[in-house]
């Protein structure tokens, strides 16, 4: 191996440590408002600090909230793009994710981001999850 093929490894490598050790921040699961979706992200606890309350429980990687959110997200959500209609009724990707923790919160941030990392990483058919676009709820037949 050359010098510059061992630096670009190198680069990559680090790279993606980065955004695994941002990933890695806990949450715990009581910071969860919606109790449906604590009760998917309970199978996924660790004993751990959260990064938002400070409390010391069961608690969740961002990176596992965002796997899971996005299962449930696509289950229930389509994307669709803003027309310049004013009659276009949608919700953005933020107001998604607070309606699952039930509130505004300071790892939504984070939750999102690895929601567009992870979907830009694992897609070679487009993205689902963008800035612009608005969500519609799908219809779920029980």
């Amino acid at each position: 191996m050359n010098a510059p093929e061992h630096r670009n490894v190198l680069a990559l490598t680090q790279a993606s440590s980065m955004v695994s050790h941002a990933d890695q921040r806990l949450l715990c699961v009581g910071c969860i408002g919606d109790n449906s979706f604590r009760e998917i992200v309970k199978c996924s606890a660790t004993q751990g600090q959260c990064f938002t309350c400070g409390m010391t429980g069961n608690a969740v990687s961002i990176g596992e909230i965002a796997m899971h959110l996005d299962k449930v997200i696509k289950k229930l959500w389509y994307g669709s793009f803003p027309t310049n209609s004013e009659h276009f009724s949608g919700a953005n990707l933020r107001s998604i994710v607070r309606e699952v923790l039930n509130k505004e919160h300071a790892c939504e941030g984070a939750i999102i981001e690895a929601l567009i990392r992870n979907d830009r990483n694992g897609n070679v058919n487009g993205t689902f999850y963008t800035d612009t676009a608005l969500y519609e709820r799908r219809q779920v037949n029980c």
